[in-house]
């Protein structure tokens, strides 16, 4: 089995093309775990915490992490970040009144949020990961710029660019390979070069030609262990 979490850029695993359902066929294995739009890696903590508990999780051979960016709110079921203009009540499913939202992203942004503790509390994350996984074969994808900034602390291997680079691809082709050349990420100018309302983020040739390259990635952790 291969267990895949984390936020928007995996949540979409119904169709043949969206890479997480890819990968996992491509490796012939089971696909498990979930993607959370909008919401922080705390959610996905407490799915892992969980799942380590099952018969299903000694069975896991391969785990892949998707990182999302450290602003977002620490929630178990809300997903708030600077950019949010709708919240969905994950345990509900019911969307906030938009009066609500306005309200919550003001008092969240202006008076409780502190960069540098939600970047403490994201490397905290990082580091209580290592650990977790230190006896599975763990491949990490860092979503966003501020993730991938501190994705020197994960162990494991790490995919070079962040995935909202990958996505980009489609509207500046080569700034994947000028990433991968210059090992310098450049943040996008407007959202729209990557924050489309496709699967995962990215058209479906960027869903293919994620999941092959991943595989062979997979492939040669198995090759090096």
């Amino acid at each position: 089995m291969i267990y895949i979490a984390g936020d928007s850029f995996c949540a979409e695993r119904t169709e043949e093309t969206d890479w997480p359902r890819r990968l996992a066929n491509n490796l012939n294995m089971k696909l498990t775990g979930r993607g959370l739009p909008g919401r922080s890696w705390w959610p996905s903590r407490l799915d892992l915490i969980e799942y380590m508990k099952t018969p299903e999780y000694e069975q896991t051979e391969y785990f892949v992490f998707c990182h999302t960016s450290p602003t977002r709110i620490l929630h178990p079921y809300l997903s708030i970040s600077p950019n949010t203009e709708i919240i969905r009540d994950c345990k509900t499913n019911l969307l906030l009144p938009p009066g609500r939202v306005k309200n919550i992203k003001h008092v969240y942004y202006s008076f409780l949020y502190d960069e540098e503790v939600q970047k403490w509390a994201m490397t905290s994350w990082y580091k209580e990961l290592n650990e977790l996984m230190k006896h599975k074969k763990v491949l990490h994808l860092c979503c966003l710029l501020d993730s991938f900034e501190q994705s020197s602390v994960l162990e494991g291997e790490v995919f070079d660019v962040p995935l909202y680079i990958w996505c980009m691809e489609t509207s500046n082709p080569g700034i994947v390979e000028e990433a991968r050349n210059t090992k310098v990420i450049k943040e996008p100018r407007f959202n729209s070069e990557w924050d489309t309302w496709t699967n995962n983020h990215m058209t479906t040739s960027r869903n293919i030609e994620l999941a092959d390259e991943l595989t062979e990635k997979i492939k040669n952790i198995i090759l090096n262990d």
